[in-house]
């Protein structure tokens, strides 16, 4: 059952003006043209810039305003949050200011008691429910307000950015309050530039800008247009193709799919070490101009104001197929150290290929920190596939063949998947696929594989022979692909599983070949020259009969 009501709405603003001390008066529209309806039990998000338009739709259902054009319909009894303290007495005491405006609400007498107990035990103000409100901080004023609008029974709750000044306990103790309110079968109305509290509570999320509606769909079509559309404009730019929309935003970039978002918060970005000054920079700190750009590419400039370092940026968009370059520019060579590029992706993709097999990734286990799943240097390719409709494209992500992969999860109190595509030079550079036919980008993974491990074969042959030592019926075999050395006799292994390990234990921590991140080795006469690296130690050994 439809609740609210917009047909063909218009709001105007007369606004003064004063200017060189003399006065004018302008007609704003504030509204345009808006046609929208909300269901019975529905919650829905609006958002957009300051200015947009919101805090006027809301008065429009409150009936506070009413339009010039156009109709509004709404059904039900409605409860405001939107001007902090609106309605209360600054002179009257907490609990007072509940007594009156509950019986202004219409809350019966016989209840009258009752519900002010909730409402109080709800708001936690404890003794400063008795004390005059003009010596309220604002979060207490909020608490006040929250807990007096929930508490009467409203069949539409409006709520106006109030939430913003509570305390991250009290706001989670609303958020679930509006759950409940919601399995109650309640309308709820949210305006918020939160737009984790939007993804949290919302059923649909209305788009605003500058009086205009630019959508109203699911959060996660939304919310990433609206968070695509902030920041210098002259930094920003749209390609498109059939399904593919990619979004360049003032050093970051956002890539969706049939107008679902694949990327998350950042997007992806380009991160360096700058060897001069020893600090970590990231592209979206950078400021950015579009130099150029047409409907399926763009060239993009960044400029540090603090060092004399330059980022170009260029992206193609051809047909399923997206390619990002990036270049380091400044004075002096070998500027940028550890130059990666980081791409942040949800947590819908639940599967990632290697080159050798597919795995499952694993469940998020840090709060906040990224979990580091695999590292990848052999392979060329990293397969990422999806759960869920056909709506979501599988991705497979080409690196060069010098790069490498490193694949994380986020923390868990914001599930993502991130791919870091490292370079050793001052140049970046990878090609994403984006397939929406299971079965083709399966058939991909298939034949990749197949040449992949023809390939690895070779490799390995060619490195077991570099590796070997031989003293009559001796052998002794490095594996730098396993990171294991072995020992056999007329050509049979006489150690077992990973071999004879290498171990050092420094301090608290152990490191044992297995959890190297480095183990190559080389011939050099008689000897075997074996090198292991981990992050913290690095370990040589020599190795002879």
């Amino acid at each position: 059952m439809k609740v609210i009501e917009f047909s063909n709405l218009w709001q105007m603003y007369n606004i003064k003006f004063v200017r060189k001390g003399k006065v004018t008066w302008e007609s704003i529209w504030a509204l345009e043209d808006i046609n929208i309806s909300v269901d019975k039990g529905e919650v829905l998000g609006i958002i957009g810039q300051n200015g947009a338009g919101k805090s006027t739709l809301l008065k429009l259902i409150a009936g506070i305003l009413t339009p010039d054009k156009g109709k509004v319909t709404v059904k039900g009894k409605i409860s405001m949050l939107m001007e902090l303290g609106a309605g209360f007495n600054p002179e009257f005491t907490g609990r007072e200011n509940i007594i009156l405006n509950a019986q202004l609400y219409g809350v019966p007498a016989e209840r009258l008691d009752e519900k002010v107990e909730e409402i109080i035990a709800f708001s936690e103000l404890g003794k400063f429910i008795d004390a005059p409100l003009k010596y309220y901080s604002q979060g207490m004023y909020a608490r006040l307000a929250f807990s007096l609008a929930i508490h009467v029974d409203p069949d539409i709750l409006l709520v106006d950015d109030i939430l913003a000044v509570g305390d991250e306990e009290f706001q989670r103790k609303c958020i679930d309050r509006i759950f409940s309110l919601k399995n109650e079968n309640k309308t709820i109305i949210v305006v918020t530039h939160n737009m984790q509290m939007v993804e949290k509570l919302c059923d649909r999320v209305l788009f605003l800008d500058q009086g205009r509606l630019v959508d109203i769909d699911a959060c996660r079509k939304v919310v990433p247009r609206y968070l695509e559309s902030l920041g210098e404009k002259e930094g920003i730019a749209v390609l498109h193709d059939e399904k593919i929309r990619v979004t360049f935003n003032n050093g970051k970039f956002f890539v969706s799919f049939n107008n679902v978002a694949l990327t998350k918060k950042h997007g992806g970005y380009v991160s360096f070490l700058d060897a001069a000054s020893q600090a970590w920079l990231t592209s979206f700190n950078f400021k950015w101009a579009v130099v150029e750009g047409k409907e399926k590419y763009m060239v993009a400039q960044g400029v540090s104001e603090d060092t004399d370092l330059k980022i170009g940026l260029r992206i193609d968009l051809d047909k399923d197929n997206l390619v990002v370059q990036a270049e380091i520019k400044g004075e002096g060579t070998n500027r940028a150290a550890d130059l990666h590029l980081d791409l942040l992706l949800a947590s819908f993709y639940s599967r990632y290929f290697t080159g050798e097999s597919y795995y499952r990734m694993p469940s998020f286990a840090s709060k906040l920190e990224w979990q580091s799943i695999t590292q990848i240097k052999e392979a060329d390719i990293l397969g990422l596939s999806r759960e869920g409709g056909n709506d979501i494209a599988h991705l497979i992500i080409e690196k060069d063949e010098s790069d490498r992969f490193i694949l994380f999860n986020t923390g868990y109190t914001d599930e993502g998947r991130v791919v870091s595509v490292y370079s050793d030079t001052q140049t970046l550079k990878f090609t994403m696929r984006l397939l929406a036919d299971t079965s083709v980008f399966e058939e991909y993974l298939a034949s990749y594989r197949q040449e992949y491990l023809e390939k690895l074969k070779i490799k390995q042959e060619a490195a077991f022979k570099e590796s070997c030592l031989t003293a009559k019926d001796l052998q002794l075999l490095v594996d730098p692909y396993n990171k294991s050395v072995h020992l056999l006799y007329k050509n049979k292994e006489i150690t077992a599983g990973s071999g004879l390990g290498v171990s050092l234990k420094q301090k608290e921590d152990l490191f044992t070949t297995a959890n190297a991140s480095k183990f190559t080795c080389a011939k050099e006469g008689d000897c075997l020259l074996v090198d292991i690296e981990w992050d913290q130690v690095h370990l040589a050994q020599r190795w002879r009969f």
